[in-house]
């Protein structure tokens, strides 16, 4: 088959049509906003019946992994914050090394795992029930994702409310009567009050004993002289008889027969 000739004018436009072609498809492809909008209303019924829940959204394979795109977002992060720390060399062209393989391991490691722990909270959450009764299940958006990561403690609370300002930016302002963070100091509030009724009793009632305020004042000679309440004690004295009040306190709950 003889090959076509094409004219050297039109070889070099189709070239630019070519790559006009591959930049939009990989725009389309990393816009973010584009895959979380596209609702599954919107497919057929046939493609309908196997739609996962959000945030598992159905869109084009990557080329690229998951180690990429964490190394990618971490050599950012690195070079914006030696782009700061070096604004009084801005004249030296000098170019950032980013991180090196170790840490970019580490960081993928460390980032995967929370991920999978984010999934496996998220898997908790539904019940276990047969995949053809996944459909009949109330779907699950990002609000419920950002009021669980509140509650949960998995990541820290300056991430839950940027994510929850960035995702009010696309979605709009959340519908739900209490925000994520108000959930998220509630959760906090509740967890130091287990932690204080998990402390025994002994412990309670040690960290609850009243100290007394005394001032003392060198009288010369070498003594130490009290002007607070009971001044004529020495300090020696007082830690001896406030040492002997917590051994009876600890005698009387350990052994209330002996009282």
């Amino acid at each position: 088959m003889k090959r076509v000739f094409v004219p050297t004018a039109l070889h070099a436009e189709l070239t630019e049509y070519t790559n006009l072609v591959r930049v939009l498809r990989t725009t389309r492809t990393l816009d973010l906003t584009a895959h979380l909008l596209h609702h599954a209303a919107q497919y057929k019924d046939n493609e309908a019946d196997t739609w996962t829940s959000w945030p598992l959204i159905d869109c084009t394979v990557p080329e690229w992994s998951f180690e990429d795109e964490i190394r990618q977002l971490g050599e950012t992060v690195v070079r914006a914050r030696d782009g700061d720390d070096d604004e009084l060399d801005s004249d030296l062209d000098l170019d950032l090394d980013g991180l090196s393989p170790g840490a970019a391991n580490r960081l993928v490691f460390h980032t995967g795992a929370v991920l999978v722990h984010i999934l496996n909270l998220l898997a908790d959450q539904r019940p276990a029930v047969p995949g053809s009764m996944q459909n009949r299940l109330w779907p699950m958006n990002w609000e419920d994702v950002i009021s669980l990561l509140a509650v949960s403690g998995v990541v820290h609370p300056t991430i839950v409310a940027r994510a929850e300002k960035r995702l009010e930016r696309i979605y709009g302002p959340s519908t739900t009567t209490t925000k994520a963070m108000e959930r998220l100091t509630s959760a906090t509030s509740a967890r130091a009050r287990s932690a204080l009724l998990a402390v025994p009793e002994e412990d309670q009632l040690l960290l609850a004993l009243p100290t007394l305020s005394r001032t003392y004042r060198n009288d010369g000679k070498g003594n130490a002289i009290g002007t607070g309440a009971g001044s004529n004690r020495a300090p020696s004295l007082i830690r001896t008889r406030t040492r002997m009040h917590s051994k009876m306190l600890l005698t009387k709950i350990s052994h209330p027969h002996c009282i």
